[in-house]
């Protein structure tokens, strides 16, 4: 008589093999995490909410926020000099001054018996 090993089928029907519980706990140990850490990177990394894509964001908001302090305060200082020019009936020579040079500068006007050179940068 020939005696059965356990490798050894029983009846016609095969059994399913369950995984050990050394490689369903390697894993879980090893496995596992890495996925979740790929995921993370993933996540993290790539894409319109990447951490490199809100970094930028929020230093471009900052310079616009501060731009838009500076155009602020501009804005009050011109209507001061504006409410200045309403208030005054005769300008002073000090006012007088402040528009020949706005003159000069911006619109490129000279006195009759004066000569203007403009140098350009090289």
């Amino acid at each position: 008589m020939a005696t059965r090993y356990r490798s050894q089928k029983k009846s016609g029907k095969s059994r399913k093999r369950r995984p050990n519980k050394k490689a369903r706990r390697r894993f879980l140990v090893i496995g596992l995490p890495l996925i979740i850490l790929i995921l993370l990177i993933l996540a993290f990394f790539t894409g319109n909410k990447s951490i490199f894509t809100l970094y930028s964001l929020q230093r471009e908001r900052n310079q616009l926020r501060q731009q838009k302090e500076q155009l602020r305060r501009e804005q009050l200082r011109l209507k001061d000099e504006i409410e200045k020019f309403r208030t005054k009936k005769e300008p002073t020579p000090e006012d007088n001054r402040r528009i020949e040079k706005i003159a000069r500068e911006k619109y490129n006007l000279k006195k009759d018996k004066e000569e203007v050179y403009i140098a350009e940068p090289k």
